[in-house]
């Protein structure tokens, strides 16, 4: 699981969930006598990690809407250069890839290309990103 599927509420009740699982082990290792109390406490780190994964799933539920809401948004524009434009910059956010505003209005308008062979300068951590 890809840590940045998380909210933030997701992330935290995770973690507290896996610290209290580990404490529970640490009560059942080191006093076999302590089961129900150790139990109990791996119970209550269940249910942490139980709320994480429902706050996963609320923010993938959340990211395919604005993905929807992006793709409806974009299908109403009328002209074809730009609304393929936009459809090439949502493609390269969706793989991690930053374009600057000036790159893709060069993309929507063809006739600034130039020859129609157009760059694109990568910004941020992707692999393709340059030094700057």
């Amino acid at each position: 699981m890809r840590p940045d599927r998380y909210t933030p509420m997701g992330q935290a009740g995770l973690l507290v969930g896996a610290a209290t699982i580990a404490v529970a082990l640490a009560l059942y290792l080191g006093d076999p006598s302590r089961l129900p109390g150790a139990a109990a406490t791996a119970l209550a780190g269940l249910g942490a990690v139980a709320l994480g994964l429902t706050f996963l799933r609320r923010s993938d539920h959340q990211r395919q809407a604005q993905l929807h809401e992006a793709r409806a948004t974009i299908e109403a524009i009328t002209d074809d250069n730009l609304r393929d434009a936009l459809h090439a910059s949502l493609a390269l956010n969706l793989a991690g890839v930053r374009i600057s505003l000036a790159e893709l209005t060069k993309l929507a308008t063809p006739e600034q290309a130039g020859t129609g062979k157009g760059t694109i300068t990568v910004i941020g951590p992707h692999t393709q990103a340059r030094k700057r």
